[in-house]
């Protein structure tokens, strides 16, 4: 939102839920534009084949996309399901086109703010996340250390056929304390 409203964007095409929508109205950026300056792909549990339908129609039609982030699965009490960057890959796949960003890990920027507010080095901050692919991805981008949490995506035979290997492995985020 920060980066559409330092671009001046008002009109936009979302695949979000109605929250995210909301979020996006209460700034007075419309989510529903039939003459959208981008895409924007969020986590949409509400996702329908008409919201990918009118996306691809837009892109296809040069609209540039924009995503929150690349997470492929999000894990859940049932199990591991789709996110953006599944989404991201069947958009891609049917469209030919990629985005023009994406936001969230493993993205500098993510953190680079959260860093200067807080008056704290990289060497002062850990990363905590369950996925190699884009928390431990932040944490070298960031230059800080990665704590890997095996209650989520990631398991241990993840992390042995990684090239890369976590600062710390724990099976959940209580065991940090």
């Amino acid at each position: 939102i920060e980066y559409l409203l330092m671009k001046k964007v008002t009109e936009i095409y979302l695949i979000g839920t109605r929250s995210m929508e909301k979020s996006f109205a209460d700034l007075k950026i419309n989510t529903n534009s039939h003459n959208p300056e981008y895409v924007v792909l969020g986590y949409d549990t509400e996702l329908t084949y008409e919201k990918l339908k009118q996306a691809s129609i837009y892109l296809r039609n040069g609209i540039d996309l924009l995503a929150t982030h690349r997470d492929i699965v999000c894990p859940t009490k049932e199990g591991l399901i789709p996110d953006i960057g599944s989404m991201l890959a069947l958009i891609e796949a049917s469209t030919g086109k990629k985005p023009e960003k994406v936001f969230g890990k493993p993205n500098l920027q993510m953190i680079e703010h959260i860093l200067k507010r807080h008056g704290v080095t990289e060497q002062e901050v850990a990363v905590v996340g369950d996925r190699l692919y884009t928390d431990m991805e932040l944490a070298r981008n960031v230059g800080c250390d990665f704590i890997c949490v095996l209650s989520g995506e990631t398991n241990r035979d993840d992390i042995e056929k990684s090239e890369y290997t976590p600062d710390l492995i724990i099976n959940n985020v209580g065991e940090i304390i």
